[in-house]
C-alpha cells in the first residue's frame, strides 16, 4: 500500500510494482489530494483492505497441536483439563432422531462447589460478573464436575476449516468475512473481530428446529411467559451439499432463520424472518415481521443493536441474542488472550427436566446447571466514542473446542456490573453439533432475569430436518404462510 501512496504523490500510477518519481513535496501533494478527491478514495481504500488468513506453515498447527477446529490439543498441566482425543463422534445408544438427547456421563459426581464463601480460591477461573452474582445472593453456588472434551464436527467441516485458516480474510475494518465457508472462520484467530466471528458463525446443523419458551423471572420468583415459538434455521455456509464458490454465489446470508409464535394468546400467529450477512459493513440482518393482528407484513430495519428484542418483550436487546449478535461496527474489539474458565458445559441433562426444575428466584437452580473447567477465548467490545448503546461494555468468553459464547459480562454507563449471561452447551451427537440450552440472562441490579431459548422439555429439541426450499426463508413466503 506504500507503494501507491507514494506514486500517487508523484501523481502518477504505480506500473506493475516498479518504483515511480517522487519529486513532489509533501505539501504539494496534500493540496492536489483534496483538490482531486483522492484523500476520499484512500480512505476507501484503507477500508477495504483486507486481513489475511494465516499463512500455509501456522496452518499446519491443525493437524498437530492445534485441533481441526483451532483449540489446543492437550491438556493443561495440571490435569483439569484433558487432552482433545475426538470428542462425541456417534449417537447415544438406543437414541432415536428427535428424542432429547441423553446427559452426559450421568455418573460423573460434583468434584467442588464454588459460592461467595470460597469464590477468591477461583477467583482467576471465574467471570467478574458471575463473582458479583456469587456476592449478591450467598446461596448462588456453581457446581464444578470432571472436564469432558465433548465437541466433535463433520470431517467435511474440519477440511474446510484446514482451507479456512488460509483462505478466509476480513475486510472493512473486520466487518466483513470473505472466504469463509464449513466451519469456523479464524481457527487460528489473530484479532478481537475474527474470535467474535468465529463465535457469530458456529457450527450448526445445516438446517434443524426447535420449540423454545422465553420466560421473563421476577425478583420475587414468577415465571412469566414471554414467547413460546418454533424456530427453524438453515445455514447455507454449512451445508455439505454446496461448494464455496456456489454459497457464495447464491446467497448474501450465512444463516436464514423463520420464526412463528405459538404463545401467548397476544402472540399466537406472528412470524419472523431473520436473514444474516456476512458484510455488516454494507449490511445489518434483514428482519421481517408478519403481525397477525394486522395480517401486515413489514420490513423491521430497527431491529438492530440495542433495539429491544420482540421475542423476550424488551428484557434483552438484539445484540445480546445468543452472546454478542449483529454488526459491531459501534464498538471497539480487543483481544484479552486464552484463559482457563469454568463454564456451563455438557448440559444435556437440562433438557430432560422441565423449566419449572429450573427456575427459581433471583437465579437458576445452581442444582441443573453442570459446570466444567475449559479453555476460553476472551474479548472486550467497548463502546466507540460518538456512539451509543445500551451495554456500552461487554467482555466475552467464547469455549476453544466449540467456538459457542459461553459467558457475557455486561456493564452499564457508569462502569458497575449489570448482567451476567450463561449459556449451558448442548451436544448433539448425533449430528456432530454442538448448541444451547438456553441462555441465562441475570440482572444484577434488579434481581430479575431472562431465561431465553428455553428448551427444557421440549418436543423439538435442536432437530436436524430436510433442506427447505429457499423461497421458504423469503418475504413473500412469509406473508402467504400469514395469509393462511
Amino acid at each position: 500500500m506504500q507503494h501507491a501512496i507514494d506514486c500517487m504523490r508523484a501523481r502518477l500510477p504505480a506500473r506493475n510494482g516498479i518504483g515511480c518519481r517522487t519529486e513532489k513535496t509533501n505539501g504539494e501533494f496534500e493540496r492536489m489530494m483534496i483538490r482531486t478527491g483522492f484523500l476520499s478514495a484512500l480512505a476507501l481504500l484503507v477500508a477495504h483492505t483486507a486481513q489475511a488468513g494465516v499463512s500455509p506453515q501456522e496452518a499446519q498447527k491443525l493437524k498437530g497441536e492445534l485441533t481441526p477446529w483451532g483449540a489446543e490439543r492437550a491438556g493443561n498441566k495440571e490435569g483439569t483439563i484433558p487432552a482433545w482425543t475426538g470428542g462425541l463422534t456417534k449417537a447415544p445408544p438406543g437414541y432415536k432422531p428427535g428424542d432429547p438427547r441423553p446427559a452426559i456421563h450421568p455418573e460423573d459426581k460434583v468434584q467442588f462447589s464454588i459460592n461467595s464463601k470460597n469464590m477468591d480460591k477461583y477467583k482467576d477461573k471465574l467471570s467478574a460478573n458471575l463473582m458479583v452474582l456469587m456476592a449478591k445472593y450467598p446461596d448462588f453456588r456453581i457446581d464444578v464436575y470432571p472436564s469432558r472434551r465433548t465437541a466433535a464436527f463433520p470431517q467435511w467441516a474440519y477440511e474446510q476449516t484446514f482451507l479456512n485458516a488460509t483462505r478466509a480474510t476480513t475486510t472493512n475494518d473486520g466487518l466483513t468475512v470473505e472466504g469463509a465457508f464449513g466451519g469456523p472462520p479464524f481457527p487460528i484467530p489473530k484479532t478481537g473481530r475474527e474470535v467474535v466471528w468465529n463465535a457469530q458463525m458456529r457450527f450448526t446443523m445445516p438446517e434443524f428446529e426447535y420449540l423454545a419458551k422465553n420466560w421473563a423471572v421476577t425478583a420475587s420468583g414468577e415465571k412469566i411467559l414471554l414467547s413460546e415459538v418454533n424456530q427453524r434455521w438453515y445455514s447455507p455456509m454449512f451445508d455439505p451439499k454446496l461448494t464455496l464458490d456456489e454459497y457464495q454465489k447464491n446467497s448474501s446470508f450465512f444463516s436464514v432463520g423463520r420464526s412463528e409464535f405459538t404463545g401467548p394468546p397476544v402472540k399466537n400467529g406472528e412470524m419472523q424472518l431473520i436473514r444474516v450477512p456476512a458484510d455488516t459493513f454494507k449490511y445489518k440482518n434483514d428482519i421481517w415481521q408478519y403481525l397477525a393482528g394486522q395480517r401486515r407484513l413489514r420490513k423491521a430495519p430497527n431491529l438492530n443493536y440495542d433495539a429491544p428484542n420482540p421475542n423476550t418483550s424488551g428484557m434483552s436487546n438484539v445484540d445480546e441474542s445468543y452472546g454478542i449478535a449483529g454488526p459491531l461496527d459501534r464498538f471497539d474489539v480487543k483481544l484479552l488472550g486464552k484463559r482457563e474458565m469454568f463454564i456451563p458445559y455438557n448440559n444435556n441433562n437440562m433438557v430432560l427436566m422441565s423449566s419449572d426444575q429450573i427456575v427459581r428466584a433471583n437465579y437458576p437452580n445452581p442444582d441443573t446447571v453442570r459446570w466444567e473447567l475449559h479453555r476460553v477465548w476472551a474479548v472486550e467490545l467497548t463502546i466507540k466514542d460518538g456512539q451509543r448503546n445500551t451495554v456500552p461494555h461487554r467482555i466475552a468468553y467464547i469455549d476453544e473446542d466449540t467456538w459457542n459464547f459461553a459467558v457475557v459480562d455486561s456493564f452499564s454507563a457508569d462502569g458497575k456490573p449489570w448482567k451476567i449471561t450463561y449459556m449451558p452447551q448442548y451436544v448433539c451427537s448425533d449430528e456432530l453439533a454442538v448448541g444451547y440450552t438456553g441462555a441465562f440472562g441475570v440482572n444484577l441490579q434488579n434481581g430479575t432475569y431472562l431465561y431465553e431459548a428455553d428448551i427444557a422439555g421440549s418436543p423439538k429439541p435442536l432437530n436436524a430436518v430436510p433442506r427447505s426450499p429457499a423461497s421458504y426463508y423469503t418475504p413473500d413466503a412469509l406473508a402467504a404462510a400469514g395469509v393462511r
